[in-house]
């Protein structure tokens, strides 16, 4: 027996993303300009850094209780009331996670059994395809509309079956930047209510969101009390990916389903990191407000300047902190015009296509550097495109 034959069947369903091929490289060039990867360039606030400094001195440093600190479940549970118009019981109905990516598995391996089918965003999240593999689901795709960036409500009604199980959500979204309105929201809570379907909503980027807009919660409307999961965390908001805490929110017995799942694939989260988390949550949000100015700043920039060549349309993200500009006129396979700019210019983006096949023809741009490392990285950009050979 060869030593990849004890790799059961479910690890060898999913494979490694475009994101990894190209941060790996990256890795081992000298001065690239890093537009790849969706991690904030902020640090995270000295008020927050402080708080998990006096836990360890105060050495809280054990094991937390398995859905989290009582004390930040409650202050979840507060902020979902108020923000979100979620209301759940925070001794029973609110689990602290691993991050937001952690929520996101641990949810699907509870609601998912083999041979349901979970409709997952094309564009989407490279995660949520893989993790309904290894919950030995059927993912089915679909489509999210480039300009302006809407859902296709018609198709996706043709894609539910008596097997679908669940809906994957994302807003904002990650690749594209769409914020979903309340119109798609509550046309998409009739239809979990019609097909008896389950929503797991990813809000990680809830605070993102530019031009006077605000997310809505899709477990906030009529009906979808019951049947949303709603997941969301601290790595994106407060520039603290490496700490390491999301959370989950659902109702009832289906959220002691989902502890019981996480009790068993992490125990619990970081209980220092959720110390700096409830900090977070309940002191003054201006460090938000700040970076989330900056980022739309950012944008704003940066597609004036995409936009000015020939051949590129990059739409206005609504939110989160990506671009994901439309190249098909030069070049439509996405990863070798990626992996061409990185080896030429020295600038890593990621292949649309990582994200789906509604990416093919698209790259996508991460806002995460300062404006002037940000600024060079475009430049540059502009030049490769206008040297490209455009397709006949």
């Amino acid at each position: 027996m060869n030593i990849e034959d004890f790799a059961a069947y479910r690890a060898k369903r999913i494979s490694y993303s475009e994101i990894r091929e190209v941060v790996e490289l990256a890795d081992r060039m000298e001065g690239v300009i890093r537009l790849e990867q969706g991690e904030p360039d902020f640090d995270t606030p000295s008020h927050i850094k402080n708080a998990a400094i006096k836990a360890i001195k105060l050495g809280l440093t054990k094991y937390s209780p398995i859905a989290g600190l009582p004390e930040l479940r409650e202050a979840i549970a507060e902020k979902l009331h108020k923000e979100n118009g979620i209301h759940v019981n925070p001794e029973s109905e609110v689990i602290v996670t691993s991050g937001s990516t952690e929520a996101m598995f641990t949810s699907i391996l509870t609601v998912v059994n083999p041979g349901d089918e979970v409709l997952i965003p094309d564009p989407g999240y490279v995660s949520y395809e893989r993790f309904v593999k290894l919950a030995e689901g059927v993912p089915i795709f679909y489509e999210i509309e480039y300009a302006p960036p809407r859902i296709d409500l018609e198709g996706l009604k043709e894609k539910i079956t008596t097997r679908t199980k669940a809906i994957i959500i994302n807003t904002p979204g990650n690749p594209m930047g769409n914020v979903l309105t309340k119109e798609e929201l509550k046309a998409l809570s009739e239809l979990c209510i019609d097909h008896n379907i389950i929503a797991i909503s990813d809000e990680i980027y809830e605070k993102i969101v530019f031009d006077g807009r605000k997310n809505l919660s899709i477990g906030s409307f009529p009906g979808m009390e019951e049947r949303t999961i709603t997941i969301n965390g601290f790595s994106k908001t407060y520039a603290m990916t490496g700490w390491r805490v999301g959370y989950i929110a659902a109702k009832g017995e289906l959220a002691g389903q989902i502890n019981k799942v996480h009790s068993n694939v992490v125990l619990c989260a970081n209980t220092i990191a959720q110390y700096a988390a409830l900090t977070a949550l309940l002191s003054p949000q201006d460090c938000v407000k700040n970076m989330v100015k900056e980022y739309e700043e950012r944008r704003d920039i940066a597609v004036k300047k995409l936009n000015e060549v020939n051949n590129v349309h990059c739409s206005l993200p609504e939110g989160a902190f990506y671009l994901f500009p439309e190249i098909s006129r030069i070049e439509r396979n996405s990863k070798s015009f990626v992996f061409k700019l990185l080896k030429e210019k020295k600038v890593a983006t990621i292949p649309g296509v990582a994200f789906g096949k509604r990416g093919e023809g698209h790259f996508r741009i991460s806002l995460t550097r300062p404006k002037n490392e940000l600024d060079e990285g475009v430049r540059k950009i502009k030049e490769f495109i206008k040297n490209y050979r455009v397709r006949g």
